[in-house]
């Protein structure tokens, strides 16, 4: 087996190869914008899993399980969002629940 690569080392080349960085350099700000795995929650995973599993073997329900991992991940991201922000003032709070009851109506610039 004198020469042969693990298939660690070879993923780590192509990482390098593609990325330009290694897999121990990549952090959150390298791979911002990239798609990635559905993160550390196990509810996104499975909804990930069910999503891909029902593209994969084109089910009837495949658009509702997409949906339902989108919606998912948009409430991760709120919650975050959330539990890191000062409180809302009601305007905001409106203007953000306009987005959702009317999407495109939170774009509008008051005058």
């Amino acid at each position: 087996m004198g020469g042969s690569r693990s298939l660690v080392t070879v993923s780590a080349l192509w990482l390098i190869r593609t990325r330009g960085t290694s897999p121990a350099r990549m952090t959150d700000q390298a791979t911002a914008g990239r798609h990635q795995v559905a993160a550390r929650d196990p509810e996104l995973r499975r909804l990930a899993a069910c999503a891909g599993a029902g593209i994969r073997n084109a089910l009837p329900d495949a658009d509702d399980r997409r949906a339902e991992l989108a919606t998912a991940r948009i409430e991760n991201h709120i919650r975050k969002v959330v539990a890191g922000a000062p409180p809302l003032t009601v305007a905001q709070r409106d203007r953000l629940s306009a987005l959702l009851l009317r999407p495109g109506a939170g774009t509008q610039v008051a005058s």
